[in-house]
């Protein structure tokens, strides 16, 4: 496995030697660059024959997401991480990967042979962007994310199943011009010049949206299911508190967690969360559209 794959996600780059040629792995194609393009890279991940074994005195931290995965993290003094992923399935799958403290070096010891080993790939790329862009003011946003006309974006966060996917294409069906970002994970960041933006990204969940897009962040609507629709402006307290539950995380990576507090208190501070009670139709649309005009009205 001598080919070295490098890609550009939400500004900041990173490479893989690893089977990233997969068919399954199609949605890191928008992203990808050359090396000659890359003045940095935020971590590595590479193939090694095999991994050094789990000291038995480590505990592990054991997380279960919605998606089928189990995740499994191990500190060792030096502080290194050692982690086993889960995927549940007619039969389960475990991989193990390793970092170091900093997140630059990241660590596989088998390859890539079919969909779930990509799926592995896949989910284990994303945890390292986590952990590696934290530090550099990016995280990543369970929401989905639309760009208007005016080059703006709007992000729509919740539980699974509170509708953020169906009120997104609402805004394509109801606002010109309006196109859709990413479904599942884009990518907030905040950069030099101070400003909030939001970008495409690799993940998007089940929607096939994988777009080297990016858009200065003007609003955030933290949506629920409602008999009417109705629209409430947050503090920045709560906003901050209401962006960080929905932030694909690990708390107990300390400083992970900080770097990521750090980024969502200045967002709060310049970019707009609303609560949106709301009914899947046209009325929800124009009801935030209005209060956030920015001269370019749908409808």
């Amino acid at each position: 496995m001598n080919k070295i794959y490098y890609y550009n996600v939400g500004g900041l780059c990173f490479s893989a030697n690893a089977d990233m040629d997969h068919p399954a792995l199609f949605n890191f194609c928008p992203f990808a660059v050359r090396k000659e393009e890359v003045k940095e890279t935020i971590f590595s991940l590479g193939y090694i024959e095999q991994l050094p074994p789990i000291s038995e005195e480590m505990n592990a931290v054991c997380h279960v997401c919605d998606n089928g995965t189990c995740w499994n993290f191990y500190y060792s003094t030096c502080y290194t991480y050692d982690i086993i992923l889960c995927i549940e399935g007619e039969q389960c799958r475990i991989y193990r990967m390793q970092a170091d403290s900093d997140w630059h070096c990241v660590r596989i010891d088998w390859k890539v042979q079919d969909e779930i080993d990509a799926q592995a790939l896949n989910n284990i790329l994303m945890l390292s962007y986590v952990a590696a862009a934290a530090p550099r003011s990016r995280v990543l946003l369970h929401s989905a994310c639309v760009r208007t006309a005016a080059g703006e974006g709007v992000a729509f966060i919740g539980h699974s199943g509170v509708g953020k996917s169906t009120h997104a294409r609402l805004w394509l069906r109801y606002v010109p011009g309006c196109t859709l970002m990413n479904d599942d994970q884009p990518i907030v960041s905040l950069e030099e010049d101070g400003i909030p933006y939001i970008y495409g990204s690799p993940w998007s969940g089940k929607t096939v949206c994988y777009r080297q897009m990016k858009a200065p962040l003007k609003l955030v609507c933290l949506m629920k299911q409602a008999s009417q629709n109705r629209l409430i402006s947050l503090t920045n307290l709560q906003g901050f508190t209401t962006l960080l539950a929905a932030v694909s995380m690990i708390k107990e990576q300390t400083e992970v967690y900080r770097g990521i507090v750090r980024t969502l208190a200045r967002v709060v501070e310049s970019v707009p969360v609303v609560y949106l009670e709301n009914r899947p139709e046209q009325e929800a649309v124009q009801l935030v559209w209005e209060k956030y005009d920015t001269g370019h009205r749908p409808c």
